[in-house]
């Protein structure tokens, strides 16, 4: 097995490297990770390290570094509260899902969210107002935002372009890590008209063996092909999974793919959907990392050959392959396999002359619908056939855009005609997508008969009308002055609420995933006394639903 011990040899290192700042753990003690930087997400990579906090709030989170505080933001998702601080070499740390700042941050965020009349806030104070010491306590991790369990959220981004890098590299010895990652399947891509690979399925289980993991079986191939991989990595004391930093794929003792996952744009976070089996992921759930890299695909952590890492299978003999991967730590495994090679009769691309190109602009059109495809948003050449057909709820045809589930580079615009269904008010149209049995409102405008609105993906889409307003249940208050509502909302999606008390602002907190209206009156700001509190909710669609209780202050 000597390929495999150059295979060994010619791991390049990580290109991460600290400046002169000593970084510290936000947290002391021992560290435990949910999820590691990198991990593929629905649409993005993971940005930064999420800490595991016991499964509960109120942990003190610290500088990480001496520095001030650059951004304070509030959002009803995302990160929910989150905190900017920048350090003496111009990187910045991100602290995100936080339960609370700081009492000096948090009452000039309080002031400002008052002063623009809004929750959501995204501030940025200034270099000399909030300055930090390293260990200094900076805020309280939590669960807000799109946070499903209570955690921190953790990033470093570099100085230059705001780019997040992989915060192993600055204390990565802090974490105990003996467990090297592991391939689950490796899958297997023939090019259309030029590749053909024997034995059922493209994705093929990987089995254990003493020296590694490899296939059951050899598979016969010819022609030009790409392949893929199913893995995860494993850390001590856990039993999450989580992404793998390095892959590389040898194919004779030739390096033909690399990934390394240590830094990217957030320009590049949609080539997520290049990079991995989009159809795959929509189908069955599971994520495959494909080993060679589509021509629109500009994402910076890939790298391979001069095919992109399609590589041909042109003789009649065994090819040796081994997948190299490896985490920050240096634990690697290795998973071994034989493609045997046998000509054999390739069938012809059945749909070559019907394939978009992936560096031009396109207009697809058909009767009632047009999406409007601009230059760079096609990951590859790619098929987009649409049809069309009678939906009884719906203000339009309901159309299939694309037969095979479908990412684009950058939002398309997609345009559809309104057909039956006609309101006196336009702005009652709103664009749908269908999933499953319901439907996920993508917004929209109405303008001489059609509605648009942008896209990402294909699928299967349709006018809708929503006339009805959100519907808001009262819920048990916890405290004193505390009054919460749960928001029903199934159509166009809500846009907009606003909470008074005698027709002054006060200020009402929003949670998107739980979809959840917080108020809370105490701390002086009502006056003792009787007073009206009025709250109004409006859809995207201009529907409102207002409510109004007397409530006693004292």
């Amino acid at each position: 097995m000597r390929y495999i011990l150059l295979v060994l040899l010619l791991l390049a290192p990580c290109a991460v490297r600290p400046g002169d700042v000593d970084y510290r753990p936000p947290f002391a003690g021992d560290l435990l990770l949910s999820a590691n930087f990198g991990e593929l997400r629905s649409g993005h990579f993971h940005g930064g390290l999420d800490f595991k906090t016991g499964g509960v709030e109120g942990w003190p989170v610290r500088a990480v570094a001496d520095g001030w505080v650059e951004r304070v933001a509030v959002s009803e998702g995302g990160y929910g509260n989150a905190l900017y601080l920048r350090h003496a070499d111009g990187r910045m740390s991100v602290y995100g899902h936080l339960r609370a700042f700081m009492p000096s941050v948090s009452a000039y965020v309080d002031s400002c969210q008052y002063a623009c009349e809004s929750y959501v806030v995204d501030l940025y104070p200034g270099s000399g107002r909030f300055r930090v010491r390293q260990g200094e306590v900076i805020a309280e991790s939590g669960n807000t935002g799109y946070s499903f369990g209570p955690h921190l959220h953790f990033e470093i981004r570099e100085a230059d372009g705001n780019e997040p890098v992989d915060p192993m590299a600055f204390f990565g010895e802090s974490l105990r890590d003996t467990r090297p990652p592991r391939v689950h399947a490796v899958a297997f891509y023939p090019v259309p008209g030029n590749g053909r690979v024997e034995g059922g399925s493209r994705l093929h289980a990987v089995r254990s063996t003493p020296s590694g993991f490899c296939l059951p079986d050899t598979l016969e191939a010819w022609g030009r092909l790409g392949m893929g991989i199913r893995a995860n990595d494993y850390m001590d004391g856990t039993r999450n999974v989580y992404g793998v930093r390095s892959v590389v794929l040898y194919v004779d003792s030739a390096e033909v793919f690399r990934s390394t996952v240590e830094r990217f744009s957030f320009d590049e976070n949609t080539c997520i959907d290049s990079w991995t089996d989009y159809a795959a992921r929509c189908r069955k759930g599971v994520w495959v990392m494909k080993s060679f890299i589509d021509p629109g695909n500009s994402l910076r952590m890939l790298q391979a050959g001069g095919d992109r890492g399609i590589f041909t299978v042109d003789e009649e003999r065994d090819y040796r392959c081994a997948y190299v991967l490896e985490d920050y730590h240096r634990n690697r495994s290795v998973c071994t396999f034989i493609l045997r090679g046998r000509r054999m009769d390739i069938p012809a691309a059945s749909d070559a002359a019907s394939l978009l190109r992936y560096d031009e602009a396109h207009m697809v059109q058909a009767p009632g619908l047009e999406l409007a495809v601009p230059r760079g948003s096609l990951f590859c050449d790619t098929a987009l056939p649409v049809s069309g057909r009678v939906c009884a709820d719906a203000a339009s045809l309901e159309y299939t855009v694309g037969n095979e589930p479908l990412a684009f580079r950058r939002e398309v615009r997609l345009s559809i005609a309104v057909r039956g269904h006609q309101v006196a008010d336009p702005g009652k149209y709103y664009i749908r997508k269908r999933a499953g049995r319901r439907y996920a409102s993508v917004g929209g405008s109405f303008c001489d008969g059609w509605v648009s609105a942008e896209v990402r993906t294909g699928g299967v889409y349709s006018v809708g009308v929503d006339t009805v307003p959100p519907r808001l249940t009262a819920l048990p208050s916890p405290s004193p002055y505390t009054y919460i509502y749960k928001v029903e909302e199934e159509g166009a999606g809500l846009a907009s609420y606003r909470g008074t008390v005698d027709g002054r602002f006060v200020l009402v907190a929003y949670n998107a995933k739980d979809r959840l209206l917080a108020c809370r009156l105490g701390g002086g700001r009502v006056p003792p006394g009787w007073h009206e509190f009025r709250l109004v909710v409006n859809d995207a669609c201009g529907n409102a639903v207002e409510i109004k209780e007397p409530i006693l202050i004292k």
